[in-house]
Order: C-alpha cells, then sequence, then structure tokens
C-alpha cells in the first residue's frame, strides 16, 4: 500500500469513526447535549452515540442531571487529571433567565386577605375578609437591562352582614416597564366600598381607582441544580382618578397615597433548548389610604378609607 493510500484510509476511518480532540466544551445558549455529542462524533450510530452519551456521563459526576445543561458550564470530553467532584450547585451565574432575551406567560391562582376601615362623619366601618380564588394572568418580557409586563386577576367578593348581603366580582389590571432597577407601572384596581347610614344601614359596592406607581425591582439566582431565582419589588403611588359604582356623587377632594412589596421565587420544574417550563411561588404585601368627599345614599362629607391587603399565589409559568 502506498503512503498516499494510507493517508486516504486514515482519513477515510477519521471520517466514520473520528476521535474527539478537543477535552472540554463550554456550553453555549440552546445549546442541547446530543447537539454537542453530534458535533464532535458526525453520523454516529444509536449504539454509538449511546455509549458517548455514557462515558460523557461518567466524565461529568459535578453535573448532577446530564440532560439538563446550562450556558457557561464546562462539560469535559475527554478523561482529565483530576475529576471534578460532585458538589450541590454547577450552574454560572449566567444562567438561561439571565442572559436571554424571552417572554413570559404566566396563569396565577391564590388568595387575598383583606383588612379595611372606613371612616365617615356618621361613623366607622371595619372588616377583615378572607377572599379565595384569586385568578390572574401575566405576560412579561425580560430583557437585558429592560422589561414590559402586564398583569390581569379577578375574584370574587361575598360579603354578609347585620342588615345586607351580596357578592360582586372585582377586576384589577396593570401594565408597565422597567429599566435596570427602575420600575414604573399603571394600576386599575376594583375594591370594595360601603355606604354606611342610621339604623345600622350598610350598602355594599365597589370603587375603581387608577394609581401611577414607581420604585425599584431586581431579580437574582439561588444556588441551585435547577434554575432558581426570586424577584422582588418595592413601589409607592398616588391616586389618579376614582369612581365608585352608582353609589356615590359629587366625588371630589380626593388624596391617597400606595404602599406595595412583592415577591417570587421561581424554580424551573422542565427544559427544553430554548424555553421552560417554571413554578413559582409569590406574596404581595399593600397599604392604600385614600380621603375624598362624596355624597352617598345615607351620608355626605369626607370618607377616608385605609385598605390592608395579602396575596398568596401559585403560578404556573411558560418561558421562551
Amino acid at each position: 500500500m502506498t503512503n498516499q493510500s494510507k493517508l486516504f484510509l486514515i482519513i477515510f476511518m477519521g471520517m466514520l469513526f473520528p476521535v474527539i480532540a478537543q477535552e472540554v466544551h463550554i456550553v453555549e445558549k440552546g445549546e442541547t447535549l446530543s447537539e454537542i455529542i453530534y458535533s464532535y462524533t458526525p453520523l454516529p450510530s444509536h449504539k454509538l452515540y449511546n455509549g458517548k452519551l455514557k462515558e460523557i456521563t461518567q466524565l461529568n459526576p459535578h453535573i448532577p442531571n446530564i440532560d439538563l445543561i446550562y450556558p457557561g458550564q464546562k462539560i469535559y470530553l475527554k478523561p482529565q487529571k483530576e475529576i471534578p467532584k460532585k458538589i450541590a450547585y454547577t450552574r454560572t451565574p449566567q444562567s438561561i433567565e439571565t442572559t436571554q432575551d424571552r417572554f413570559i406567560i404566566s396563569f396565577d391562582y391564590g388568595f387575598e386577605y383583606l383588612k379595611f376601615k372606613q371612616q365617615t362623619d356618621i361613623g366607622t366601618y371595619r372588616t377583615d375578609l378572607v377572599l379565595p380564588n384569586l385568578l390572574g394572568a401575566t405576560f412579561n418580557t425580560d430583557f437585558k437591562n429592560f422589561g414590559f409586563n402586564a398583569r390581569f386577576q379577578t375574584l370574587k367578593f361575598k360579603y354578609v352582614d347585620r342588615t345586607e348581603s351580596g357578592s360582586d366580582q372585582l377586576f384589577r389590571f396593570q401594565f408597565g416597564g422597567n429599566y435596570k432597577l427602575f420600575t414604573a407601572r399603571f394600576e386599575f384596581n376594583q375594591e370594595p366600598i360601603f355606604s354606611l347610614g342610621g339604623d345600622n344601614f350598610i350598602n355594599l359596592s365597589k370603587q375603581t381607582t387608577s394609581w401611577f406607581m414607581v420604585g425599584v425591582t431586581d431579580k437574582n439566582e439561588i444556588k441551585s441544580n435547577k434554575l432558581t431565582f426570586y424577584r422582588y419589588s418595592f413601589l409607592v403611588g398616588i391616586p389618579l382618578s376614582t369612581n365608585i359604582a352608582a353609589s356615590a356623587e359629587n366625588l371630589s377632594d380626593q388624596v391617597g397615597f400606595k404602599l406595595d412589596a412583592e415577591g417570587e421565587i421561581d424554580r424551573a420544574i422542565a427544559s427544553w433548548k430554548s424555553s421552560e417550563l417554571l413554578f413559582s411561588l409569590g406574596l404581595g404585601i399593600h397599604y392604600q389610604y385614600q380621603s375624598f368627599k362624596a355624597d352617598f345614599e345615607k351620608h355626605s362629607g369626607t370618607t377616608k378609607i385605609n385598605l390592608f391587603k395579602t396575596d398568596l399565589f401559585i403560578s404556573l409559568k411558560y418561558g421562551f
């Protein structure tokens, strides 16, 4: 066999059974393990692929789940002098969530605790309520330095007291955005309100108030073998307008403020090439104060409202 024939045979065998020359592969955004294996062993048979997968799994004990890899991870393709020991946290801070421009859709379910105090010229009314079946949907864009979000919520408000009972559906909508740590949003919220009068007269109604909120927000990753991170925000706002459904006239002299503290913990429960399914647990604490003059059915004058709310909810999120 001539030297030229030997060279051709070596090249041909190398094409059929390539040998991995590179020792370490750094995972890039959007890559999967099968793509990495195929890139170093073109057109392998099923048996050869399974053998290479088993070999890579043995070479990378520091990766708890070889099917779940993230940008920035090191995957060893050849035996090393010192194999890394298995550790609980194997991902770099530059996770899928923080490196990709993403869209996130979520569906929420929870309950709300409401502590209400309403003062008028003829008396004060207080009530504590737990409102179940808080339903919501949220759409977020999550880019490097800025984002946009829109949220819709609804819940059934039921009320029973000495002389009056009833129920009503409350709706809330908010939209806004953030740039780095700064966030701002508009809110349109419906809350219960009561018309008070003599002889224990109490009439349930609802008010719709629009708010402008500003504050700070941030998101950080939690060290874990799965994508886990938390986000929080603190906001303060002022009322822009108030409307009370069919129970008050001549609304004027409106002042007030609103404080919001919100937090969420998200954890990936499934991951694909460029998308993820996440489970989220969220908590919101809200306080608002309003004062205005209005003519109700049984009384007129200044009404002051102190409203404290706590929301606890779970969410299922899909990021892509």
